[in-house]
């Protein structure tokens, strides 16, 4: 029987690997080589690369759909609830950047591959968005809309510092932009106070 602990390290490693190659570019010999293991362990653990890259999916988006809903949990107001939201996924990103890559930028095509009952975060906060609707906090509109445009403005910053080349727009190591990106995220949703 395969040790656990191994199916865990050839998860990391195809995490970092996914992340930096995307799925199209990822290998199996790759993989091993980052791991410390041959291809024939990888096999061992996961039938196919297929197999392999929606674990890596299920996993990290598991773990991003969980702490959307814990942040989401945690406040009374829908405008401190979305706060939460888009600090959390800050936070993630620079937390475990390959995850957060792997899951949210490369890995798309696997959703399918997701454990049933799981809380989708656009669900989540679709779900917030009505209740600000509501309560007549949040703009008038399609929620499950408004909802993918606020995750428009909060994604788009780090795709765009994931493509760019070293420097201009670093936010890894970088907080300087967040203010903004929360500004934004949250324009998205409530309306402009004059």
């Amino acid at each position: 029987m395969p040790r656990a602990s191994r199916r865990q390290e050839i998860l990391e490693a195809a995490t970092r690997n996914v992340a930096a190659n995307g799925y199209s570019g990822a290998r199996t010999r790759g993989i091993a080589e980052s791991a410390g293991m041959s291809e024939a362990a990888i096999y061992r653990h996961f039938g196919s690369l297929e197999d392999l890259g929606q674990e890596v999916y299920r996993v990290a988006f598991s773990k991003y759909a969980e702490r959307i809903q814990e942040a989401t949990d945690a406040g009374e107001a829908p405008s401190e609830k979305i706060r939460n939201a888009i600090r959390a996924t800050l936070t993630l990103y620079r937390e475990d950047r390959p995850a957060f890559i792997a899951t949210l930028i490369r890995l798309p095509n696997f959703t399918p591959a997701l454990p049933e009952g799981l809380i989708y975060p656009i669900n989540r906060i679709e779900s917030i968005i009505r209740d600000g609707q509501d309560a007549g906090v949040i703009r008038p509109g399609e929620p499950l809309l408004l909802a993918a445009m606020f995750f428009g403005a909060l994604l788009r910053p780090m795709l765009l510092a994931e493509g760019s080349a070293a420097g201009p727009f670093a936010m890894l190591d970088d907080t300087q932009y967040d203010q903004t990106i929360e500004d934004v995220a949250l324009a998205t949703l409530f309306p402009a106070q004059d």
